[in-house]
């Protein structure tokens, strides 16, 4: 069955178990609203500015350990979210920040249309992927791309823009389960780097930890304790 491209689009999020979702509304996300509106498994949390959105966006994904999503519209509303992009790229939060952008009849005027803005190239320095989105059966495999890569390897924001006529756009479309396209378990340590490195902990007269966000997104911390605590080792 066809569905618009906001249908897909909040299908797909849904799809990736996202129950929270940070913005400011603007007109050309109307039609995204107007499909949230009907679907309560989703709550849409509107902030009085886009930086503000962003930042929560950051902060719920560090609380929830999983990807927080953002969705802002064109042109200023996209370039609030920078200093929170920012954040995310350098602080390894991962993020996906959404945001409309000027239809493709319009596409490449450029300076004429005062409100709009090329994200994709202007977040691409600081994202793992920074996309356009050309085709309303594009989203789902968008939306897949987007998650994996903010939670994969050494996390961190991903950017969508969405085009005003790909919201209304109709087309059909299949989703992929997360647990399909994801790393289900991280690859075992070698067990000779292990044995090697405890033994250097053992051996060591003032032994430190230095602790990275690994240690936080892996669950780890109740073992670091433990380690800690045996080592009576102090943890920076």
């Amino acid at each position: 069955m066809e569905k618009s491209g906001s249908e897909l689009l909040v299908e797909g999020l849904l799809v990736e178990g996202v129950k929270h979702l940070f913005g400011v509304s603007g007109s050309p996300l109307l039609p995204i609203l107007d499909v949230l509106y009907g679907k309560p498994q989703i709550r849409y949390i509107q902030s009085q500015n886009e930086q503000f959105a962003m930042f929560m966006t950051n902060g719920y994904s560090r609380a929830a350990r999983r990807t927080g999503v953002c969705m802002v519209t064109r042109g200023p509303g996209a370039t609030n979210c920078m200093t929170g992009i920012c954040q995310a790229f350098y602080t390894a939060t991962p993020s996906l920040l959404i945001s409309a952008e000027e239809g493709d009849k319009f596409y490449g005027l450029e300076t004429s249309l005062h409100h709009n803005v090329e994200g994709s190239v202007l977040y691409k320095p600081v994202t793992k992927l920074a996309r356009r989105v050309e085709r309303a059966d594009r989203i789902p495999e968008s939306l897949l791309t987007a998650f994996r890569l903010t939670s994969t390897g050494r996390r961190g924001p991903v950017f969508l823009a969405i085009p005003k006529n790909i919201m209304i756009e109709k087309a059909e479309a299949s989703f992929t389960p997360p647990e399909r396209s994801r790393i289900q378990r991280l690859p075992m340590g070698n067990p000779q780097d292990i044995s090697r490195a405890a033994e250097l902990l053992a051996a060591a007269k003032r032994p430190v930890a230095l602790v990275g966000g690994g240690v936080a997104w892996a669950g780890a911390q109740e073992l670091l304790l433990q380690l800690a605590e045996h080592l009576a080792m102090p943890v920076a």
